[in-house]
């Protein structure tokens, strides 16, 4: 059936990425309003969206993942994941670094395991452009990202991440092209990714 409204949230903004436990879904703060709120809504019960804490700063063009315990979120602009307790109201916590710097990182899956970025628009042999890089944490225990053993085919920004238990999708995205220089150059591919092991 066609969509319906399901509430409003507390501020207007763009570029913003969500996560869930499956009772709560999270959204963060996006690009406009205020950028370092996270808002949330209980999934069962339509209504608008409520306060649930704070980023330590502006949080915009990345995206989250969840083991149904932890939302964690990789953060666009920066070089760390940043992650809360879904079922306790409260600000956002460090949970480690990125493996390289990246200043959109759209493209992410999670499962109860394993939280994977993919690809984005990053730093990579002194200049930015789109990345094929995809790297990992483990969502239980709190720490740095590490490399995921193997690359995307092509380098790939804003495409979407999804799937299941066992795997992750990207799909579409821009590829192969430097963003200062040429004109963006879009993708119909969709790539598959063991989630079973890195």
């Amino acid at each position: 059936s066609n969509t319906a409204l399901f509430g409003t949230l507390t501020t207007d903004a763009y570029d913003k990425a969500g996560a869930s436990d499956g009772t709560k879904a999270l959204i963060n703060g996006g690009n406009g309003g205020n950028t370092a709120q996270i808002d949330y809504v209980t999934i069962d019960t339509i209504g608008n969206a409520q306060d649930f804490g704070d980023f330590p700063g502006q949080r915009k063009s990345n995206a989250g993942f969840s083991d149904g315990v932890r939302c964690v979120w990789n953060s666009a602009d920066g070089n760390d994941y940043e992650y809360v307790i879904a079922a306790t109201l409260g600000n956002a916590t460090s949970f480690g670094s990125t493996t390289v710097y990246r200043d959109r990182a759209l493209t992410a899956h999670g499962n109860t395991t394993y939280g994977i970025t993919m690809g984005g628009h990053g730093y990579t042999n002194s200049a930015w452009d789109e990345i094929n890089l995809i790297e990992y944490v483990t969502i239980a225990t709190p720490g740095n990202a590490t490399d995921w053993g193997s690359t995307l085919a092509q380098n790939r920004d804003r495409a979407a991440g999804t799937g299941n238990a066992d795997t992750a999708f990207v799909a579409g995205g821009s590829k192969d092209h430097s963003t200062y220089v040429t004109a963006d150059v879009y993708s119909n591919t969709i790539y598959a990714i063991s989630m079973t092991t890195p």
